[in-house]
């Protein structure tokens, strides 16, 4: 693995929310932005970073099957980022253009929903090239609707695209992480200073 992936693996910031960190795949760097839905290879290693292995056997094994995903999965996270922003500042309805590319990815693999042990499981039929993308939107819109609005943002960060759920007590929390995006914003405003 090259030196680049293992840079990424540090900034990923998993959540465990697959939606959420689908929604997440453009990681910050110093040496700015890295879209992990620009080549089909470093999608296929989020998948397997994410552990969603079982997804990433969906992926088609051609490689303009491959691309194709790649470029409906990158178009799906825009169009989920919009989601995201309609419910955060209730601007009103979605925006029709994201609720279609939205509606197409879920219908891309149905649902079955079955008792398993104490609980429910979902297993999703393919149906179409595309049904890996069924419980990415899936999941993300779970996040989206099920967090409060006032809640679910995105970082403060200059540079960073991703979105969060503040769960902290207080509802203030500005950052994705405060380990990476806080520090680096708390360091930058003392250089600041420092220089004035």
């Amino acid at each position: 693995m090259d030196l680049r992936l293992d840079l990424l693996r540090d900034e990923l910031d998993l959540s465990g929310a697959l939606g959420l960190d689908f929604v997440n795949t453009v990681v910050p760097l110093r040496g700015g932005p890295v879209d992990l839905l620009h080549h089909p290879e470093t999608f296929q290693w989020w998948l397997k970073e994410a552990g969603s292995e079982a997804l990433w056997s969906l992926f088609p094994p051609d490689p303009a099957g491959r691309r194709r995903l790649t470029a409906e999965a990158a178009r799906l996270r825009e169009a989920l980022v919009s989601v995201f922003r309609a419910v955060a500042e209730g601007s009103g309805p979605v925006p029709h253009s994201a609720a279609t590319t939205v509606d197409r990815a879920l219908g891309a693999s149905p649902a079955v929903q079955r008792v398993s042990g104490l609980g429910l499981s979902t297993r999703y039929r393919p149906t179409s090239p595309l049904a890996l993308l069924t419980p990415l939107a899936s999941s993300a819109l779970e996040v989206a609707f099920g967090a409060k609005p006032e809640r679910l943002r995105p970082c403060a960060a200059d540079g960073c695209r991703r979105w969060f759920e503040d769960t902290s007590k207080g509802g203030r929390r500005r950052w994705c992480s405060m380990e990476r995006c806080g520090n680096r914003a708390k360091a930058e405003r003392y250089r600041a200073r420092q220089t004035e």
